[in-house]
C-alpha cells in the first residue's frame, strides 16, 4: 500500500472514490486543494482504496477535522490507520499541538478507532409550516437596534448605534437554504440578540421562499442548541465524532 497526497484526482482515482461512496452514499469528504490535500491510499493492483480528506475549521482552536473512507473489501486491514497516522504526522509539523477529530464510518463506529468520542455534529431544520407555528413568539429587537436583511436574503443583521452587532448569513440551493455564521459581539450576548435575529431572518426568508433552513451545530455548543430550539429547528440528524 502507497500512501500520497493530492489536489485534485485524475480520471481513475475519481472512479475509485466514487465507487466508494456509493457503498456509504449518506459518507461526504471534505473539498481538498492545496493547502489541504486529501490522503490517498492505494493499492498497486487495484488503484485507490482509501482516502481521508480534512479541515482546520478555526485554527485559533488548533483542532482538524479528518473523514476518512475505505473500500469496503479493504477493511479493518489498517488502511484507515495508516492514512490517519501519515495525515496527523504532516499536520503536525504546520499546526503544532493540533487535537484530531474523526467521523467514521459505521464499519468503524465498533473499532479501536472509535474508542475516544468527542461530540456529535446536529444537522438541523425549520420548515415553513413549523416556522408559521410559532412566529407569533418572536422577540422584540432589543436596545431599540434595527435589523437589516440583505435583498438576495444572503446576510442579515443587527445594527446598533451605527455599529453591526450581530450578523448571520444565508447559502441557497436548490432544495434548502442553509443557515451559518451567527455570530453576536461578546458584549451582547445572552441578551436576547441573536433570538430576535434569527426569528426575523427567518421570517423575512419565509416569505419569499418554501425550502427549508438547515444548519449544524456541535453537541458541545449548548448555548447554540438552546438558541436554534428556541427558534423552531429540530434535529434531524446526528453524526458522532471521535478524537483520534
Amino acid at each position: 500500500m502507497i500512501i500520497y497526497t493530492k489536489t485534485k484526482l485524475d480520471e481513475n482515482e475519481a472512479l475509485c472514490l466514487a465507487t466508494m461512496q456509493k457503498e456509504e452514499p449518506n459518507y461526504s469528504i471534505y473539498p481538498f486543494d492545496a493547502r489541504f490535500p486529501a490522503y490517498l491510499a492505494v493499492d498497486p493492483k487495484v488503484g485507490v482504496i482509501g482516502i481521508l480528506t480534512w479541515c482546520v475549521a478555526n485554527p485559533t482552536d488548533a483542532e482538524a477535522e479528518f473523514t476518512v473512507l475505505v473500500a469496503k473489501e479493504f477493511r479493518r486491514q489498517g488502511v484507515a490507520t495508516a492514512l490517519i497516522a501519515r495525515a496527523k504526522s504532516d499536520i503536525l509539523a504546520d499546526f503544532n499541538g493540533c487535537r484530531f477529530v474523526a467521523t467514521l464510518g459505521i464499519l468503524y463506529r465498533s473499532s479501536s478507532l472509535a474508542a475516544h468520542p468527542a461530540y456529535e455534529e446536529y444537522f438541523e431544520k425549520l420548515t415553513r409550516e413549523r416556522f408559521d407555528e410559532i412566529y407569533m413568539n418572536a422577540p422584540e429587537v432589543p436596545f431599540d437596534a434595527e435589523f437589516e436583511a440583505a435583498p438576495s436574503l444572503t446576510e442579515s443583521h443587527i445594527l446598533y448605534k451605527g455599529e453591526i452587532i450581530a450578523e448571520c448569513h444565508i447559502d441557497h440551493q436548490k432544495s434548502f437554504s442553509n443557515l451559518y455564521h451567527v455570530e453576536v459581539a461578546p458584549e451582547y450576548r445572552n441578551k436576547g440578540v441573536a433570538t430576535a435575529m434569527i426569528y426575523r431572518t427567518a421570517g423575512s426568508y419565509f416569505n419569499v421562499k418554501e425550502q427549508p433552513l438547515i444548519l449544524n451545530v456541535r453537541s458541545t455548543n449548548e448555548a447554540a442548541v438552546n438558541l436554534y430550539r428556541t427558534c423552531g429547528f429540530s434535529i434531524t440528524n446526528r453524526i458522532p465524532f471521535y478524537y483520534l
